[in-house]
């Protein structure tokens, strides 16, 4: 190998190098090659197309770059070291932020700023050492086993089941919206006349559990129903479909069902005209509440409130 693959192959994990020895040096099956690594067929497909993306993509890197931080680079050294130990060493999170020396960063609000900050200044950067860096970050992230970017940061990830976990809460969130709230936005948002897009509000309130809503086209209305995190579509039998699907999202039953669902949901999303913006926000249900704007209180201060009157009647028989 010449020097800079060699620098890539170094990059990669031993399962990794394994799985390419194996599959391409070998010459064997990725059915086989899995069995003698002792994965399932899906998780050495995984395994495979990360370790083939990782070594052409530092092997490219280290083609025209002969070390992975442009010396005088805007970089914090913590920051630096926080690198080595994610993309060289391939350590784990918390094993690449205690590498990076600084105490700090165990604490993820701190972290969180100072890569946000490093990963700002590299892309702000008129050096194309410091360019290709930033995308090379980027890309790592997406296709690592799990990422090294604060969540604001992140592109979408390269395998698309590990969306399924947060489109699970998303799903079942659209299920618990009060009636007053899909109200308010059938209110605010239907357009009468006029063009339009369409977007689908799941209630028990509506006969088949959805309602099919003609929106503006305006870039106000757009903003506001993207920060909802409510996909729209151009397609009116789009809108319609996706509507069905999150409608019967619960009747799902065996594990085949529930594979041909979230393909048929993938590939319904992505024709949203607003899918790239929402695909890349956090779906926990504290988001979604503020996306909303509905305030839950606490159950503790339920509870409290409560009891509040039991008390007072007691003090009252008194």
């Amino acid at each position: 190998m010449e020097t800079y693959q060699e620098a890539a192959w170094d990059c990669l994990t031993k399962q990794e190098q394994d799985s390419l020895f194996l599959n391409q040096g070998q010459g064997l099956s990725t059915r086989r090659t899995g069995e003698i690594m002792g994965m399932s067929h899906y998780k050495y497909l995984e395994l495979k197309a990360r370790a083939e993306k990782f070594f052409k993509m530092f092997s490219d890197y280290f083609y025209l770059h002969p070390s992975l931080i442009r010396p005088g680079a805007p970089l914090t050294e913590a920051f630096k070291d926080y690198l080595y130990g994610s993309i060289l060493k391939r350590l784990s999170k918390d094993e690449a932020i205690n590498y990076a020396g600084d105490s700090t960063w165990i604490l993820k609000q701190f972290n969180t700023k100072k890569i946000t900050v490093n990963m700002e200044r590299l892309k702000a950067s008129e050096d194309k050492w410091d360019k290709d860096l930033y995308v090379l970050i980027m890309e790592f992230d997406r296709w690592n086993s799990f990422r090294i970017l604060p969540q604001l940061l992140q592109a979408p990830s390269a395998y698309k089941r590990r969306t399924n976990k947060k489109y699970k809460v998303y799903l079942k969130y659209l299920h618990r919206i009060p009636d007053y709230k899909i109200r308010y936005l059938l209110d605010v948002y239907w357009k009468q006349s006029g063009k339009v897009r369409y977007i689908a509000l799941v209630s028990s309130i509506f006969e088949y559990g959805y309602q099919l809503v003609p929106v503006g086209v305006t870039e106000k209305i757009t903003t506001e129903l993207t920060e909802m995190k409510i996909y729209i579509f151009e397609n009116q039998l789009d809108a319609e479909d996706f509507g069905l699907q999150v409608s019967r999202y619960f009747e799902i039953g065996t594990p085949r069902s529930g594979l041909k669902f979230w393909a048929h949901f993938d590939e319904l999303i992505e024709k949203a005209i607003n899918y790239k913006h929402i695909n890349n926000m956090d779906f926990s249900v504290g988001t979604l509440d503020q996306a909303y704007k509905l305030k839950r209180k606490p159950l503790p201060e339920i509870m409290a409130k409560g009891r509040k009157p039991k008390e007072s009647s007691k003090e009252g028989h008194e």
